[in-house]
């Protein structure tokens, strides 16, 4: 490996002297740059030298791939890759005919001397069978060179006896077909296709293979030897470290081994499993590489979202696939809480809908804490009615009805009218008491409780004002949800926009936002007087 490795990345390292576009970072080099960390501080756990060299391999890997992936390739460059993948493809079949070891009736390589694991030398088979795939679909002059060399590359793989490279292999065709697959009717085809071919090679090529590989096939001896022993391996090895917080978190050591009878004999162990063994090495923090590094997605409206630069990486044909269902963006994406999060690590604040509803909550408890008096009314109802609070797309009387709405619900009668008014009393001496406060409702009662919060402040606030979206909610429901004249209508309506300082009614969203926006103030005062 490192005979090739070595002039590859040489290759690279002197491309770049040559290389006058931008190289390109991304959230994959951060993630790996940051995988480099907790490689290093493994060495908390263990410092010998058999940690440093493996250490040094993890910063030498990821050093060659970010060599690989910081610049663009030219169209020439790609094609040199796929016949140099192709080549190694055929070189590596050779390899498996003549220069094979049985290695227990499982087919491998002998190379100066040394005979390799076959689920390591099978390994190597996945990336370019994966562009015998592609070469195999682009390009006619191929056809016959992939067809063959994909069909004997699958009985390698066979011969190999390699049960997880022949679960990648599967995998890696079937999303194949799946991304390629330009209908419902070719995916149908293609599981068809695929179903049909397993079929062929379970009742004949499998038969054909040594007995102790063919064997290694069969769902009765999986079941019984766990896995060739993979799944005893797996549960001791969680078992060791999942009652100490410190493995957990960092690991036991980069090489680190495990330690298990079989047979009745102590031996060191891996897990062979990547996941497993990323845990039981490096803790929590070593498996992220396999659980961040998503180059799409989809948003909340279903729409598949890509960053630029990795469309870069994309062959001519997809893009031109892609390019017909692509959409005007209708915001910049620098000025998005999306790029703000990914880029800058800045989390978003909650809507300001939510702010309310939560302000509401801290008011409620900041109320209980300090007066012992509990203000909520109806809290499973009220839950229920914020799963209907949430910003509108567009602003109309229809669209932003069941906000207002819920929020009429939720902070107006959210509350309990008779606590309240316990906290009235509680601010009030029984000379300041209005002598019909026993008749008032939760708006009356949350602006007089407001005043006498206000009396200690040193700056004068228009409580009347500070209230005056509860009011708005109120009237706001009335008009949409009652049945009234044309002149009561009318009265609402002039009501709510001089309260509220806009143009006219027909400006929603003006009156939306301008409500919102009260009605956060209200609630933050609330918090900060009740505390």
């Amino acid at each position: 490996m490192k005979l090739l490795t070595i002039p590859i990345a040489g290759y690279f390292a002197v491309s770049w002297f040559f290389y006058h576009e931008k190289l390109e970072l991304n959230i994959v080099h951060l993630l790996s740059f940051a995988y480099l960390i907790t490689v290093v501080m493994t060495l908390f756990a263990d410092r010998s030298p058999v940690a440093l060299q493996y250490v040094r391999g993890y910063f030498e890997t990821v050093g060659l791939m970010f060599l690989i992936t910081m610049r663009k390739y030219a169209e020439n460059e790609i094609k040199a890759f796929e016949i140099t993948q192709l080549t190694l493809l055929g070189v590596l079949i050779t390899l498996g005919f003549i220069g094979a070891d049985w290695y227990g009736d499982r087919n491998t390589m002998i190379i100066f001397g040394t005979t390799s694991d076959p689920n390591y030398f099978f390994g190597f088979f996945l990336l370019p069978m994966a562009v015998a795939l592609k070469k195999l679909r682009d390009n006619k002059i191929y056809t016959i060179i992939c067809a063959a060399l994909l069909a004997l590359g699958a009985y390698m793989v066979f011969t190999s006896d390699s049960r997880g490279v022949l679960l990648g292999l599967a995998v890696m065709i079937m999303s194949y077909v799946f991304i390629n697959a330009k209908g419902t009717k070719q995916r149908i085809i293609g599981i068809c296709t695929a179903i049909g071919m397993a079929i062929i090679l379970w009742m004949v090529v499998i038969p054909i293979l040594p007995e102790d590989v063919s064997s290694r096939f069969s769902i009765q001896k999986i079941i019984k030897s766990h896995g060739t022993g993979r799944g005893d391996i797996w549960l001791s090895m969680l078992n060791t470290i999942k009652h100490s917080s410190w493995e957990l978190m960092y690991g036991r050591g980069i090489f680190a081994y495990h330690e298990m009878m079989i047979d009745g004999k102590l031996m060191h162990v891996v897990a062979h499993n990547q996941f497993i063994q990323s845990l039981y090495n490096q803790g929590i923090p070593g498996i992220y590489q396999y659980d961040w590094s998503v180059p799409f997605g989809f948003n909340s409206n279903g729409k598949l979202v890509f960053w630029l630069g990795d469309l870069n990486y994309m062959d001519a044909q997809s893009q031109a696939i892609l390019k017909g269902f692509n959409v005007d963006s209708d915001h910049l994406i620098i000025d998005s809480e999306f790029f703000q999060d990914q880029m800058n690590c800045m989390f978003s604040r909650p809507i300001k809908e939510k702010q309310i509803l939560m302000n509401k909550d801290n008011f409620i408890l900041n109320v209980k804490k300090k007066y012992n008096i509990d203000l909520t009314h109806l809290e499973k109802e009220c839950s229920s009615q914020t799963e209907n609070i949430g910003r509108p797309l567009v602003f109309t009387e229809q669209s932003i009805s069941g906000v207002i709405n819920a929020f009429d619900k939720v902070l107006v009668e959210g509350f309990d009218v008779g606590q309240l008014r316990e906290l009235y009393k509680t601010l009030y001496t029984e000379s300041e008491r209005d002598a019909q406060y026993e008749r008032w409702q939760s708006i009356r009662l949350i602006k007089e409780i407001l005043l006498k919060w206000c009396e200690k402040l040193e700056d004068t606030i228009d409580v009347e004002t500070l209230v005056s979206p509860l009011y708005i909610l109120h009237d706001y429901r009335i008009y949409l949800d009652h049945l009234l004249s044309e002149e009561k209508q009318e009265n609402t309506k002039m009501h709510i926009v001089e309260t509220l300082g806009v143009q006219n009614f027909e400006e929603q969203e003006a009156i939306y936002f301008e409500e919102i926006e009260r009605l956060d103030k209200l609630f933050q005062y609330l918090v900060l007087l009740s505390k």
